[in-house]
């Protein structure tokens, strides 16, 4: 019986090396793969950053045309007299 146990035991520690060996490999994928990704990453959140930018400056020049169109300037006003 006890030997049956150790065998069994014996076993199981035999599958839990492989899945430790898995896991490792796994982890090693998984930096590659982050490392691969590094530079994509970068450039998406350079193009999100120049993104907010250009809808930050459209915002102010809309606001900037949308101000002139209300409120003109005197020279561009003509002056009628009654």
């Amino acid at each position: 019986m006890i030997k049956k146990l150790q065998k069994e035991i014996s076993k199981k520690e035999k599958q839990l090396e492989k899945v430790d060996e898995r896991i490792k490999l796994l982890e090693k994928e998984k930096k590659d793969i982050a490392a691969e990704l590094k530079p994509l990453v970068d450039i998406q959140n350079k193009i999100n950053n120049e993104e907010k930018e250009y809808l930050k400056k459209k915002q102010q020049l809309e606001l900037q045309i949308a101000n002139t169109i209300e409120k003109p300037n005197d020279d561009e006003v003509e002056h009628v007299e009654y």
